[in-house]
């Protein structure tokens, strides 16, 4: 009786000491806090990422925002509410460095509200923002980059108008028949020079020149019987196609500049294809890529890839070339695709001097207090595809 007793009596106080025991903090007396099924509220350190990213969004949409309402009169020549920049960086883009690259970019693949040129007209101004990422941030562009590539439009597809009319133009064509007679050219395609009257005189034999001096002097008093009349509604027309047209194509430029500078093999190989895929189809839009490539080439991106790589995207190039050895008519110039990739297929090759030959892999020194800045990133240039 008294054995049992005992263990009741033991059973009790263990019973009274885990009460105690969540009632009372060991270290002060004090009480402690109650569990309940609701959320704890998460630390204030827990918290700063999440405030972070959503004031570097409210600065993506506020800039956004304002280029989005100039993008809607781009395609206004006059009586535009706002006028559009074409020049780059766009003040409202002063709040977002090149630490908010990724954030920008992940924007970019975001719808916006106009249409393909007025979206492009937005994206070419975040792409100044792209082009200062440090290269760990390149690094992770790729994926993002070839979404935007996939998206590229195509020229403005928009006839310019005529500039000038003449009265009576009976008369003009009569002048322009006589001028284009004395035109001389000289040298051989594709290194040939048009001379036009009156210098073209000095590459004419003595009988020649005689008959082309009495020509030129018929032409002149034709000249002066007709009149030249301007259209300054159709220039306005026409420079702002010109304005839109440049914009995108420096906008799919950049995408392959950036693309290269992402260090990514397969990157650099799916430029090689965009360009096969455009100089197919006898398409203008491969010799502006081409620029861009000869851009990243000559601000060091060889450096990031294996010399096996550039030795493998060389050959690539070099057949894509050979099969499109053919002149076509861009931007009021003849154009050979084989012959603009002649010197980019050198520098895969060899490097070109553009590269120390080092590999990509390189084990770099630890970053220390004393590790200066990562400048690698593109010096921001005005460059532009080959008018």
């Amino acid at each position: 009786m008294i054995k049992h007793a005992v263990s009741f009596i033991a059973s009790a106080l263990f019973v009274l000491i885990a009460v105690l025991l969540t009632v009372v903090s060991p270290a002060t007396g004090a009480e402690s806090p109650k569990v309940t099924s609701e959320r704890v509220a998460p630390d204030a350190n827990d918290a700063k990422p999440v405030t972070v990213a959503a004031g570097r969004r409210q600065l993506i949409e506020r800039a956004v925002e304002e280029l989005t309402a100039e993008a809607i009169d781009v395609g206004k020549y006059k009586d535009a509410k706002i006028s559009p920049h074409f020049g780059r960086p766009h003040p409202v883009l002063g709040g977002l460095g090149p630490d908010m690259a990724l954030d920008v970019l992940d924007r970019m693949l975001e719808p916006f509200a106009g249409n393909a040129y007025e979206d492009t007209y937005i994206r070419w101004h975040l792409m100044h923002v792209i082009k200062k990422a440090s290269q760990s941030d390149r690094r992770q562009m790729g994926p993002r980059l070839v979404k935007l590539v996939k998206q590229m439009p195509e020229t403005l597809g928009i006839s310019e108008r005529p500039e000038f009319r003449n009265e009576p133009q009976e008369l003009a064509n009569e002048f322009f028949r006589i001028f284009e007679s004395l035109r001389v050219i000289i040298g051989y395609p594709p290194y040939e020079k048009r001379i036009n009257p009156p210098a073209s005189f000095a590459h004419m034999p003595p009988e020649r020149r005689a008959e082309a001096e009495a020509l030129w002097k018929k032409a002149q008093e034709i000249k002066s019987r007709y009149k030249t009349i301007t259209d300054p509604d159709a220039i306005a027309f026409n420079r702002r196609i010109q304005e839109v047209n440049w914009i995108v194509r420096q906008y799919r430029g950049e995408l392959i500049y950036a693309m290269f500078f992402t260090g990514d093999p397969e990157m650099v190989d799916l430029m090689v294809s965009t360009l096969n895929a455009h100089a197919k189809k006898r398409s203008g839009i491969a010799f502006d890529l081409l620029a861009f490539g000869y851009l990243a080439v000559f601000d060091g991106a060889l450096d990031l890839y294996e010399p096996t790589l550039l030795n493998e995207l060389s050959r690539k190039l070099k057949s894509v070339a050979r099969s499109n050895d053919q002149w076509i008519d861009y931007k009021r110039r003849k154009r050979n695709f084989a012959d603009s990739a002649f010197h980019l297929i050198s520098l895969l090759e060899d490097g070109g001097g553009f590269t120390d030959l080092r590999p990509a892999t390189t084990a770099q020194p630890p970053a220390t207090s004393a590790t200066p800045p990562d400048t690698s990133a593109p010096v921001e240039t005005q460059a532009s595809p080959t008018s």
